[in-house]
């Protein structure tokens, strides 16, 4: 049942031609015993408020030390009518940005195998790869990583660094192929090599060079703190703990922006959390197959939605809302 705070709330919000504001904005034009606190924990429970997309500034605050501490991996895909190579095999270093693109023909564990091994002869071996579950990234693949010693760090989403790598791969591409007329393959290693002699905004270097002086301990140590004052630490990762409720992140699909639908609908609670993993800490979560990583994750205190003129928590009837006790 909503307060009478969140009701008077709630008529401001959803007002179809003044409401749907921000924080500031909503708290601008309710009652004036309704505090800025009040409006800021209504709209952290409305479910449209939610699925909003995650603000550039609070995506990036895991920084690597090193050089080939970890790699992304995952397909750029440019769909079905593009031939001869619908896909791109993507590796991005998270260290020093340097990216490489293959195109493919399709997505078999056998095909990306051989674009995995073209990428370790361009950039190196890492000690890490992260991908999604998908699976062209399991059977030989997989085994290829093994082999070669390099743990695998699985995501449903992917990681955050190679997806940011591929809406840029696929806006630059998707500019020369409407001007210039050919397919994307004909232009993507001139978008890649750009992109690697461009100095990159965390850095304040180019991905070539860093990559090029991975021993030069001064360089390194520059370049991490560089990216160290990019990241958004105290913004990103509320708190997690067992019993809390939380979203998953949705995979994105568009072309090359990402969608405001980028957390599911549904809600599922926290059981347990393991710190001591080969991927670091991971969340399991009730009724959900396997374990999550905290970015693929979104707290939330409830569940809202606006009905028959009020808010109403659904949280009752969404999947998995509650440990049992």
């Amino acid at each position: 049942m909503a307060s009478e705070a969140e009701k008077l709330i709630g008529k401001v919000f959803y007002n179809s031609r003044t409401g749907y504001g921000s924080v500031e904005e909503t708290y601008k034009n309710v009652d004036p015993s309704i505090s800025r606190t009040d409006v800021r924990e209504f709209m952290m429970k409305q479910e449209i408020r939610q699925q909003k997309k995650p603000a550039k500034n609070k995506i990036n605050s895991f920084v690597a030390q090193l050089p080939r501490q970890e790699f992304q991996v995952d397909l750029l895909d440019m769909g079905n009518s593009v031939k001869p190579f619908r896909y791109g095999f993507v590796c991005i270093d998270i260290f020093t940005k340097k990216g490489v693109c293959i195109p493919i023909r399709t997505k078999t564990p056998e095909v990306t195998t051989k674009a995995l091994k073209e990428t370790f002869r361009e950039i190196g071996y890492p000690a890490s790869t992260m991908c999604d579950d998908g699976t062209e990234f399991k059977g030989e693949f997989a085994e290829e990583c093994r082999e070669n010693e390099i743990n695998i760090v699985l995501s449903i989403t992917g990681g955050r660094f190679v997806e940011r790598f591929i809406r840029t791969l696929k806006y630059a591409l998707h500019q020369r192929t409407r001007s210039l007329l050919k397919t994307w393959d004909k232009y993507v290693y001139d978008v890649v090599d750009k992109y690697n002699e461009t100095v990159h905004s965390s850095t304040h270097e180019t991905p070539d060079h860093v990559a090029e002086n991975e021993y030069d301990f001064k360089l390194v140590r520059h370049v991490f703190d560089n990216q160290m004052s990019h990241a958004k630490f105290p913004t990103k990762h509320p708190e997690l703990n067992v019993g809390d409720h939380v979203k998953i992140r949705i995979k994105q699909k568009s072309f090359y922006k990402e969608t405001f639908d980028s957390w599911t609908k549904e809600v599922y609670t926290i059981t347990s959390i393991d710190e001591k993993t080969p991927q670091g800490t991971v969340y399991h979560l009730e009724g959900y197959r396997r374990p999550l990583l905290r970015f693929e994750l979104k707290k939330v205190t409830d569940v809202q939605r606006f009905h028959n003129g009020n808010t109403q928590s659904v949280l009752q009837n969404v999947r998995y809302p509650l440990i049992s006790s």
